[in-house]
């Protein structure tokens, strides 16, 4: 199973945000909005594991809450850090020469707002791993002759898409189509055998008039200079 929010995602139900048994650099990485591969600390960051209870105001914006966190690891765990700028094999997602094969999306306002809650993509990620314990049990079902490694169906940009397909491919994907505004995107892609995630994805992104161009991506590091494996008591 791969990560499929965006960067810096937390699990915030109401007032509240509960984090059980979560590895350090996992919490750095939640708290500065990046993925945990661009998390530099030492190795026991990913090991040590902990656990945060926090409330906070009902009117408080999801990224404040993530400010918040870091406050917090920078309290108690006498977190330094500082950002550094580190290149990376990856991909830029382009349109190809027939150009995309997608329908621009209008959303109600209801709509839209309801697609940026918290709840939503709770829900969201809960229904998605469910429909992929079920795609592989189908598989086994038929002797693992196919595998259906992720879909996804809804109203998204671009740069959503390419956030959506980089824990697949285990690299950095940005989007680099130009293209502005939301689509509506409905994409499955299985591997069969031998396929790689890379060819499953080239498959099933050219039936969208899309396309995986490898490139040196420059993404934000967070380098950890200082934390205290034990932190400070409540």
């Amino acid at each position: 199973m791969f990560d499929i929010q965006r960067p810096g995602w937390l699990p915030i139900q109401k007032e509240r945000l509960s984090l059980k048994n979560r590895p350090l650099a996992g919490l750095i990485a939640s708290a500065f909005r990046v993925r945990s591969s661009q998390v530099s600390a030492p190795a026991w960051t990913t090991e040590d594991r902990y656990d945060i209870e926090a409330t906070f105001p009902a009117d408080t914006a999801c990224e404040a809450v993530n400010d918040m966190l870091r406050t917090l690891l920078e309290d108690r765990f006498s977190l330094k850090t500082h950002r550094v700028e580190k290149e990376e094999s990856g991909y830029a997602l382009v349109e190809t020469k027939d150009g995309v094969k997608l329908t621009p999306s209008a959303p109600s306002p209801e709509q839209e707002a309801a697609a940026t809650t918290e709840e939503a993509a709770e829900k969201r990620r809960v229904t998605m791993q469910k429909r992929i314990e079920e795609m592989k049990k189908e598989a086994a079902a038929n002797g693992g002759a196919g595998v259906s490694t992720n879909s996804w169906q809804g109203s998204v940009t671009f740069a959503q898409l390419a956030d959506w397909l980089a824990p697949l491919l285990g690299r950095p994907v940005v989007d680099a189509t130009g293209l502005q505004g939301k689509y509506d995107l409905k994409i499955s892609i299985r591997r069969f055998g031998d396929d790689t995630e890379e060819y499953a994805a080239a498959q099933a992104l050219a039936k969208l008039g899309l396309k995986l161009a490898a490139r040196k991506i420059t993404l934000p590091t967070v380098a950890v200079d200082h934390a205290d494996r034990t932190p400070k008591p409540n």
